[in-house]
């Protein structure tokens, strides 16, 4: 009885759970992960992290380089190019 159960509630959670993980992403997320993707386009080694992340309100300097981020290309961000490092430097001292 079980197993029919969980047959009638998989739809349900394959189909609600991509809905309600898009809803937590903002600007910041975003950039975090172009960045990750950028990163491993220019590399095909990987390194592992520990410990716990810390994690930051989306707004001023952080908003501000997300936004950089989020508007270049890999090739951009890995080259630091200058359109990219101007709006990068732009940001500092944002409250």
């Amino acid at each position: 009885m079980n197993w029919k159960f969980a047959l009638a509630l998989f739809p349900l959670v394959t189909t609600g759970a991509p809905a309600h993980l898009g809803c937590a992403q903002d600007e910041c997320d975003r950039a975090d992960d172009q960045v990750a993707n950028c990163a491993v386009s220019a590399s095909t080694s990987s390194s592992a992290t520990g410990g716990n992340a810390v994690t930051q309100t989306c707004a001023g300097v952080r908003l501000c380089q997300s936004i950089c981020i989020n508007q270049s290309t890999c090739a951009a961000i890995n080259g630091n190019l200058p359109s990219y490092a101007t709006c990068i430097t732009a940001c500092d001292g944002r409250p």
